[in-house]
């Protein structure tokens, strides 16, 4: 990245919603290192996951597990990025919040990255789902997220 390239402004989408703490703290911690490695390769990255998972600690239970709650304090930070990477954890298809993100993004015209937890690649569409030509946008030559 050259000092006239602005860096490019991530939301990373990731379920996180479980009954068992440690799944929760489990996705926490990829969500944290998917951050840490498009951060490291100079991307400004928002995510929900790691800045809500340490707060929900202080927060009253009825506020830190409430999904208003948490959209309200995230989706905000959406508008001002420029791409949206999902992190399809398993059963992201079904996170109301992942949900609510896509579409916040796809109103809002952002490409949307999903991250694949197992190749080195990620498939970036537009707003309508289809591909966009310059894949090497984000696109990771090595990584590792092991929790």
């Amino acid at each position: 990245m050259t000092p006239e390239t602005k860096p490019t402004k991530i939301y990373l989408a990731c379920p996180y919603s479980a009954p068992e703490f440690s799944l929760r703290e489990l996705r926490a911690r990829i969500a944290s290192r998917v951050a840490a490695f498009f951060m490291s390769r100079g991307h400004v990255v928002f995510s929900p996951i790691t800045h809500g998972h340490e707060i929900a600690e202080f927060l009253p239970p009825a506020l830190a597990y409430d999904h208003d709650f948490w959209m309200a304090q995230c989706l905000p930070m959406l508008e001002s990025c420029d791409v949206l990477v999902v992190v399809p954890l398993a059963g992201w298809e079904h996170s109301r919040g992942v949900a609510a993100e896509r579409a916040v993004a796809k109103d809002l015209c952002l490409a949307e990255v999903f991250w694949s937890l197992n190749s080195p690649t990620a498939l970036l569409t537009d707003y309508r789902g289809q591909a966009l030509a310059d894949q090497s946008l984000l696109t990771p030559t090595t990584h590792s997220i092991e929790a």
